[in-house]
């Protein structure tokens, strides 16, 4: 049993998510946060090992707005961060093309 992968559960609408150290995040009032959770899930699902570049990451983060670019790569480095620093610096990961949920954790979203 010690070659079981961490595990990561989202809730698909990313009002929480679980870590694998067992916490429980709730995602209610960070909805930037959670929309980025939720694009990086849905590439992971989509297309394993795919990252989904940083832009696509702002449009999901921040729907509609109109950001200049600098203003635009700040918020995701702090949002990312956040992320990081809530139990997820593990499985974020920065790749050439983008960020991705790394491929060594196992992944599942919850309806409930």
């Amino acid at each position: 049993m010690g070659d079981e992968l961490p595990v990561v559960v989202i809730h698909r609408e990313g009002s929480w998510m679980k870590l694998p150290d067992g916490k429980f995040v709730d995602m209610k009032a960070h909805r930037a946060l959670s929309n980025i959770v939720l694009a990086l899930a849905a590439e992971r699902i989509a297309v394993p090992n795919a990252a989904v570049p940083a832009e696509r990451l702002v449009q999901s983060g921040w729907p509609g707005e109109s950001i200049l670019p600098k203003a635009a790569r700040n918020r995701l480095s702090v949002a990312l961060s956040t992320l990081r620093k809530l139990g997820l610096a593990d499985a974020i990961i920065k790749t050439g093309k983008g960020y991705m949920l790394n491929p060594s954790i196992t992944l599942r979203v919850e309806a409930a």
